[in-house]
């Protein structure tokens, strides 16, 4: 009996030492580089390079900025800017994989020349994203899709229009985007 006695306290004694290991630390900070294919409807399609970095703010609640640059699609030419800001939501625990959704505000600017024609945007823009995010501890491969709302001042310039167009509006914008991207979580 002294002998149980013995054993009890010290698998119990074990099981709270084990218990009071500190936790490997989480990784919250994240790198990445993401390649969009989309566009802003009424301008033009673009193709993008974004860089962003993130922190996770609680959870599997992550802070997110990004910047990007383009150019327009098809047989166009000119380019796209774009700034963002926003949050991102997905489980804690993501594992080897698990969905993602997330908001964005972002400023944009394009200029889309296609000769001799050009559109000029300036814009804010509310962009939902969702999708898949997979890989290992350190490195995640994503695929998602953006959904893009917002307002802006767009010019028009057509000079070989009989009679020439040269207007300035503010007008109600849409669009959406196809990415696809890798990032480093450390």
């Amino acid at each position: 009996m002294l002998r149980l006695i013995v054993i009890a306290i010290t698998v119990l004694a074990a099981a709270r030492a084990w218990a009071d290991l500190p936790e490997e630390p989480a990784l919250d900070h994240r790198i990445g580089l993401a390649v969009h294919i989309g566009g802003i409807s009424d301008i033009s399609g673009d193709q993008a390079l974004e860089l962003e970095g993130a922190w996770r703010y609680a959870g599997g609640t992550w802070l997110r900025v990004a910047v990007s640059s383009g150019v327009p699609l098809p047989v166009e030419s000119g380019r796209v800017l774009e700034g963002r800001l926003g949050v991102e939501r997905r489980r804690e625990t993501c594992g080897r994989g698990c969905f993602y959704t997330g908001i964005d505000l972002a400023l944009v600017a394009a200029d889309v020349q296609d000769e001799p024609d050009q559109t000029t945007l300036r814009g804010l823009f509310a962009i939902g994203r969702a999708g898949l995010d997979g890989g290992s501890g350190m490195l995640r491969f994503r695929l998602g899709v953006d959904v893009w709302l917002g307002a802006g001042r767009v010019r028009i310039q057509e000079p070989e229009h009989m009679p020439a167009i040269d207007e300035t509006t503010t007008r109600f914008l849409k669009g959406f985007a196809f990415t696809g991207g890798i990032s480093a979580l450390f």
